[in-house]
């Protein structure tokens, strides 16, 4: 992105000067209000439908995400019946970490950059031990009634979200393998 290279040039630190321009706070609100499982964008299979999608009243928050840069295609197959499959994913890290980021709040968990530093350095120690502590203080801080009308699918693909975006949030490689409905999150 030429924004990007301008910005690194200018203040000589890499940064997410992208994100920083050109988030809409609509777009935030909108992947919160339908709950979007977050894990899932990371790898997206899906059909030329999606990505064609123009209908602004109707639009899929994946198709949004696609058309606004926040998502690219990975892959292009087409499988035996003729269908076009992509597969979709976040362009960089820098997308991932700062959307993921900036969505914690909106999924019931406040920026905390003291912990974000404290998981950091536990990670770098492999002190697993300590992680379980602060995973719980992380689940703890989530609002007990956030999604109290939503079945139980809901809450732990709720759960899995917050999870997932704290840990992406950091610039983390945080892969999701499909073992549920809503998948498996392993931190690689």
């Amino acid at each position: 992105n030429p924004y990007d290279v301008l910005n690194l040039f200018q203040k000589r630190v890499f940064g997410a000067y992208w994100f920083e321009t050109g988030t809409p706070s609509f777009l935030v609100k909108l992947l919160a209000e339908r709950k979007v499982f977050l894990p899932r964008l990371q790898v997206l299979h899906t059909t030329a439908a999606l990505l064609s999608s123009f209908d602004v009243d109707r639009i899929t928050p994946e198709a949004l995400l696609f058309q606004a840069g926040y998502l690219t295609i990975h892959d292009v197959r087409q499988p035996v019946l003729g269908k076009w499959m992509y597969t979709l994913g976040y362009p960089n890290r820098e997308v991932e970490a700062s959307l993921n980021e900036v969505l914690l709040p909106e999924y019931g968990v406040q920026g905390d950059a003291e912990a974000q530093e404290r998981l950091t350095v536990i990670l770098q120690r492999g002190a697993l031990d300590e992680l379980e502590g602060l995973i719980r203080a992380l689940f703890a801080s989530i609002p007990s009634d956030w999604y109290r009308s939503n079945p139980l699918a809901g809450f732990e693909g709720h759960y899995a979200s917050v999870f997932y975006s704290h840990f992406a949030a950091l610039g983390l490689d945080v892969r999701v393998e499909d073992a549920t409905s809503h998948g498996r999150i392993d931190m690689a």
